[in-house]
């Protein structure tokens, strides 16, 4: 009761950015992708840059390249959402496997629904690769588990061609939730997986930055920026979206969290909560848990530049949950139910977060249609040229953190072309990030960031 009833909450919560879905980022270049060329053309151009790596990227832009153009974009944003869900009812099918008891099996598969960051994951058809992979990752782990070989190690190929957070960690994860007797094989098959995959990345990475680094560089990245993990870690477990939502909603996060207590803790002692497990030991559940955490963010920690955005955290979140869940079905009675009411008042502030992700989202896809509407009107041609002043990452203020949120004048090669897609118009843009624009700067047209945000916004605003 508890899964499908938040899932029918977080359904209705991100409901707004499936019926008034938009591109995104990446979004744009495959939705106008075919009005230049054909869908090979574009994929060849996609593999030369980013190489062999992650090729489901290619089934990925495939399906935004094809859909955009013929049907509103929120069929595409159901996608992602939908094997999002997914992904939460196969966690809960692997904690039964392992012993979990209910309602607890539940709890873990239901808190991966609400994490705080995680629209971007869920709601976005260029990173649909994450649900996708960590869903092939459950699902083939639940195979081996069960001893269907074959399919457990399709389902691991699958995962390792999705998504590269699973490379590392699925080994490991195979062994530790295959039974004894099957323990050393399943993990040597999916080992052999892992490194047939990196073997085929290898021999051909591309042009991106992110793909063409050897091993001792990536060893060297490790200790590189060592304030990013803290920061990292921070952003993935809501600890900037939670506030950020309480200076958005007000007291009524505060009612939300308390309902949510309250419902977890009635939950919790009608379930049983506390009757003990049969399950892993607590100890081996911590010891399996942290390495995993740590395996699954070995291509953050290895790759340069680095970024704060949520979906990078989504494994690690999936991982934390499912821990918490085998351990929570430990706890005594007393102790099961004080865990339940804090998980409840997270759930609720996080559905909370949830929400201010989707309002920003949505306030932000009508920001990028009024300023390059507004843009395309003073511009003459596909050569002109427009420079923007004291761009800020965020049109919305409070915003939650991550890539999701941000609008399409704060990436260099963005703006031109949401304009195409929103007005049929194009330029070439100049970003000048958080300062003015140098004096004598020359452009067709000259507009600061703030007035685009005061035009959106409905009062006086323009360019020069």
């Amino acid at each position: 009761m508890l899964l499908v009833a938040t899932v029918a909450i977080v359904l209705l919560v991100l409901a707004p950015a499936v019926v008034g879905g938009a591109p995104l980022a990446d979004d744009y270049e495959a939705c106008i992708a075919l009005e230049e060329r054909t869908l090979a053309e574009h994929l060849e151009r996609v593999t030369a840059f980013h190489g062999l790596v992650r090729p489901v990227r290619l089934a990925e832009v495939s399906l935004t390249a094809t859909i955009c153009p013929r049907a509103p974009f929120g069929l595409l944003v159901a996608v992602p959402l939908a094997l999002t869900v997914g992904v939460a009812w196969a966690a809960r099918a692997l904690l039964r496997d392992l012993g979990g008891p209910e309602p607890w099996a539940s709890g873990g598969a239901a808190l991966f629904l609400v994490h705080p960051v995680g629209a971007e994951a869920a709601l976005w058809p260029a990173a649909l690769h994450v649900p996708l992979g960590l869903l092939a990752a459950l699902a083939g782990l639940l195979a081996l588990r069960r001893g269907r070989t074959l399919l457990g190690v399709t389902l691991a190929l699958l995962a390792c061609l999705s998504t590269e957070h699973v490379l590392f960690a699925l080994p490991a994860a195979a062994y530790l939730v295959a039974p004894p007797e099957r323990r050393r094989r399943a993990g040597l098959v999916t080992g052999a997986i892992v490194a047939a995959v990196l073997a085929f990345y290898a021999s051909f990475p591309g042009t991106s930055p992110r793909t063409t680094v050897g091993v001792v560089e990536r060893l060297a990245n490790l200790i590189v920026e060592p304030g990013f993990y803290p920061r990292f870690a921070a952003v993935g477990l809501g600890m900037q979206a939670v506030p950020a939502a309480f200076v958005w909603a007000g007291l009524a996060i505060g009612l939300i969290a308390v309902v949510g207590a309250a419902a977890w803790w009635w939950w919790a002692c009608a379930g049983g909560a506390g009757a003990g497990s049969g399950g892993p030991r607590p100890r081996a559940v911590l010891a399996g848990g942290s390495l995993l955490v740590l395996l699954v963010n070995v291509p953050v920690m290895t790759t340069l530049p680095r970024d704060h955005s949520p979906r990078l955290f989504t494994a690690t979140w999936l991982v934390l949950c499912m821990v918490g869940a085998l351990l929570a079905g430990a706890l005594g009675a007393r102790s099961a139910r004080v865990v339940a009411l804090g998980a409840g008042a997270f759930a609720g502030a996080a559905v909370l977060a949830l929400a201010l992700s989707v309002a920003v989202r949505q306030e932000t896809a009508s920001f990028n249609r009024t300023a390059f509407a507004w843009i395309a009107a003073r511009v003459d041609g596909p050569g002109a040229h427009v420079a923007v002043c004291g761009v800020e990452p965020r049109a919305v203020d409070p915003a939650p953190r991550g890539a999701y949120t941000l609008h399409e004048l704060f990436y260099d090669w963005a703006p031109s072309n949401a304009m195409r897609w929103h007005t049929g118009e194009s330029a070439r843009f100049t970003l000048y990030r958080g300062a003015p624009c140098p004096a004598g700067v020359e452009a067709d047209l000259t507009v600061d960031f703030d007035d685009l945000v005061l035009l959106h916004r409905g009062r006086a605003g323009g360019g020069r």
